[in-house]
């Protein structure tokens, strides 16, 4: 028994597991840009527009922004912008917050029931599940920092044991409590399996966060060398670093989030069907076959 549940398990690989998740984002590429767009792209531009547009109008707010010492008292707290400016960042923060949100549970519970998925069946599977998968989100976030406030070791020890949660809690449409007992039951006894290979997704993400970070450097170099000069930052500098934000982002949200919940459905199936079923359905299966 034991061989044969090794065997199982030696089946996939974070290589084969990656590979079939980039397959799959190629395969829905073009639902997944028109959900990002409009969910997110429209959010990211306007709040691009608005910083754009309160740079060029507000003397005040051009003025902190294009001192460096300003900047670092501002990021200090010691001076404020003016408070209409920060009512809007902050909204626009809340509604991509919840928009970003019905993006990763459409996603996810559309990924669950097939491999090759239309925009419509996107916002179909996140329509019927957003606020579900709202309060599961709220409460399984308050728990993780409860754990890190306590400990750091407990919150990663869980983190990991609670990474297919939702992926339980969306497909088996279990309670919050019994998706985060079967996560666990999941990745027990592959704790550092599970630990690695997203160690190793983090470390393809940052890869290639890096090198996106490459469109950056014509702005970006400029601004370093004024603000380790403490020399003021011109408008024409701050404008393209915001529109370099604005490209930087979306492509963010369009490559790493849709791949780390492709990769992470296609692990949880893996992780899935190389274990045994629960305890519980053990007995109920023992019971069964005493009463035949």
């Amino acid at each position: 028994m034991e061989k044969q549940k090794r065997g199982s398990e030696d089946k996939f690989t974070f290589g084969s597991l990656f590979d079939k998740s980039v397959n799959e984002y190629k395969r829905n590429f073009k639902p997944i840009l028109k959900l990002v767009l409009i969910f997110l792209g429209i959010i990211l531009v306007l709040a691009f527009l608005f910083n754009s547009i309160t740079l060029i109008t507000d003397e005040r707010i051009f003025n902190i922004m294009s001192n460096p010492l300003l900047i670092g008292q501002y990021n200090q707290g010691t001076i404020k912008l003016p408070i209409y400016y920060d009512i809007v960042s902050i909204s626009l923060n809340i509604v991509y917050f919840f928009l970003a949100l019905f993006v990763g549970v459409g996603l996810i519970a559309v990924s669950l029931k097939k491999d090759k998925f239309s925009y419509k069946e996107i916002l179909e599977n996140g329509k019927s599940n957003y606020w579900r998968y709202f309060g599961f989100t709220i409460v399984v976030t308050i728990f993780i920092m409860l754990l890190f406030l306590l400990l750091i070791i407990p919150g990663v020890i869980f983190a990991v044991y609670w990474v297919f949660a939702a992926y339980v809690f969306l497909e088996k449409k279990q309670k919050i409590i019994d998706s985060l007992k079967e996560s666990k039951r999941i990745v027990k006894k592959r704790w550092w399996k599970t630990f690695g290979y997203m160690i190793l997704f983090g470390l393809v993400t940052l890869a290639f966060v890096l090198i996106l970070s490459i469109i950056k450097l014509p702005i970006g170099i400029p601004v370093l060398l004024k603000t380790i000069s403490s020399s003021n930052i011109s408008l024409g500098l701050l404008l393209g670093s915001l529109t370099l934000n604005l490209i930087y982002d979306f492509v963010i949200a369009l490559v790493v989030t849709p791949m780390f919940i492709l990769f992470l459905k296609n692990f949880y199936f893996e992780m899935k069907n190389s274990v045994k079923e629960s305890p519980k359905k053990d007995l109920e299966s023992a019971r069964k076959k005493k009463k035949r």
